[in-house]
């Protein structure tokens, strides 16, 4: 039962990947929308499936998953390479919104380290945390270079216009998310690595460290992020839109991020910053 649920988002994904990229292609706000659709979803899906079903699902989740890392790849590398040799832009019109096909990537990753932490085969988890390094490694970088680009804007350029001054808020969306997924990947590499006698013995506990390490960073990085969003905000005066879903999706993964690291760090701080943030957020 499981496995014909599935068949209709394993047929449906590559078709949308090769067919509606290119529709998209007309227009470049409405593709880099679509970099964070339907490819999150899948691994929501494969989540409960493993949950749910235990061993029977590991075939059709690890099948959900092998075409969501496709479908993200794609779509990161198909958008930017349209920016470069189709789209004409300039320097003064960019906005944070540059970043959503990479933070697609992001969360396949972090979404890859849940999915990774259910799966009962480890040789099938072991795959989906590697995988999961790798789709994370493509996205928190290549975010880091648009974000040089996008401070280099601001700062010559000034704010963007009230329409979409609520953008300013995207940048919180790859730091707590990839803060989120490199602790994550830790965690269930701490388990999986030496099950499987991946690298060296102690391995699994080391990128579990660092994971925490990089986590910290990038949720500092995000809290200048988070001040230039709040004082841009308080400086503009924006009528309701649309962009105003920008609130909901940086705010909320920060929010997730900053939680991880209270569960990880013994410290009443961040216990407390994440319920605020969380009861602001809802």
């Amino acid at each position: 039962m499981v496995a014909h649920a599935s068949a209709p988002c394993a047929i449906a994904l590559p078709w949308y990947t090769t067919h509606g990229i290119c529709n998209d292609c007309e227009h470049v706000r409405r593709r880099l929308h679509s970099s964070v659709g339907w490819s999150n979803t899948i691994l929501r899906v494969g989540y409960v499936v493993a949950r749910c079903g235990g061993q029977c699902c590991v075939l059709p989740l690890a099948s959900l998953s092998n075409v969501s890392y496709f479908l993200h790849c794609t779509l990161q590398g198909k958008a930017y390479e349209y920016r470069m040799t189709k789209h004409q832009t300039r320097h003064e019109k960019m906005t944070a919104a540059w970043l959503l096909p990479i933070v697609s990537c992001i969360v396949a990753a972090s979404s890859g380290g849940v999915v990774a932490s259910v799966l009962p085969n480890s040789g099938h988890a072991l795959i989906t945390v590697v995988t999961s390094y790798v789709l994370w490694g493509m996205g928190i970088p290549l975010a880091l270079v648009v974000l040089t680009m996008y401070f280099h804007r601001l700062a010559i350029h000034k704010l963007p216009p009230s329409e979409v001054i609520v953008s300013v808020f995207l940048p919180l969306g790859p730091m707590g998310q990839g803060g989120y997924g490199i602790m994550q990947l830790g965690k269930v590499a701490a388990e999986i690595f030496p099950k499987t006698k991946t690298l060296h013995p102690m391995a699994g506990e080391i990128v579990y460290v660092m994971g925490w390490t990089i986590a910290i960073v990038l949720w500092g990085f995000g809290l200048v992020w988070l001040f230039f969003a709040v004082a841009s905000i308080a400086r503009s005066r924006f009528p309701f839109n649309m962009g105003w879903w920008g609130f909901t999706f940086p705010i909320g993964v920060f929010t997730m991020a900053t939680i991880s690291i209270g569960q990880e760090l013994p410290s009443a701080f961040f216990r407390i910053l994440g319920t605020v943030s969380l009861v602001y957020r809802m």
